[in-house]
């Protein structure tokens, strides 16, 4: 079988689609939100919107929502964290031959058109350094199989739903025999933005190792290891990029 060698990204963490998804509400929406804290936000809460409307408008993102999004920070992650450590042959430990990056554009339906358009500003942004492909896999399709044989890293901004879909807690009576049963993947690096939305947990519940870990993201990383290597980075990685920035 042939040795992973893929990238995986999807369309939500190379464009901002949240401040897509307000403006596609109200321009001034997204506008008012991105003059506040929005960088360096620990929630996807928002002003002038409930959690409960944004995620069903979230939910809702189209092609309209892509027109209304720009590109994130996420390159100046994946560039030099890596892809340049991974296409370094003078690095034997962590070079990746035939190194591809992976772009999911699920659930967004697009035309061919649009589809070269994204190749091609994404080819430009990451400096023709590796090859792009595009695909559409749904949360069901990409199975820890998958990810097993095709990926060496894993970025997305979405990853509540896709571990709860394949790895549903409330199926066993422990984490522990969960992973004795199932696909793991405690070498594969998810990196996914450091926001407290979505963790399926409850910090009073934490035992007192997790608790000793202190920050509630840590604990969740060390929750679900086993299962899943978890890296939370920041979030400013997954959001617009300010025209100022050096």
């Amino acid at each position: 079988m042939a040795k992973p060698n893929k990238i995986y990204i999807d369309l939500d963490s190379l464009l901002d689609t949240r401040l897509g998804t307000l403006a596609k509400i109200n321009d001034s929406l997204a506008s008012d939100n991105f003059d506040t804290n929005y960088h360096f936000r620990e929630r996807d809460s928002f002003k002038g919107i409930s959690r409960e409307e944004f995620k069903k408008a979230y939910a809702k993102r189209d092609e309209e929502t892509l027109s209304l999004s720009r590109i994130t920070n996420i390159f100046k992650f994946v560039i030099p964290k890596l892809i340049i450590p991974l296409i370094d042959k003078t690095r034997p430990n962590s070079y990746v031959e035939g190194l591809v990056l992976e772009i999911n554009l699920y659930p967004y339906l697009l035309d061919d058109e649009t589809k070269q358009e994204i190749h091609r500003a994404i080819s430009v942004w990451i400096e023709n350094l590796i090859p792009i492909t595009l695909v559409t896999l749904s949360i069901e399709e990409r199975t820890p199989e998958h990810c097993r044989d095709n990926y060496v890293a894993v970025i997305q901004y979405e990853h509540a739903d896709w571990l709860n879909y394949h790895y549903n807690c409330s199926a066993w009576s422990s984490i522990g025999e969960m992973a004795s049963k199932v696909v793991r993947l405690p070498k594969l690096p998810f990196f996914v933005p450091a926001l407290l939305d979505g963790q399926d947990f409850n910090p009073e519940e934490l035992n007192e190792e997790e608790r000793k870990l202190g920050h509630p993201l840590k604990a969740y990383e060390f929750m679900v290891s086993l299962l899943v290597k978890l890296e939370f980075i920041d979030v400013e990685y997954f959001s617009i990029i300010v025209s100022n920035e050096n």
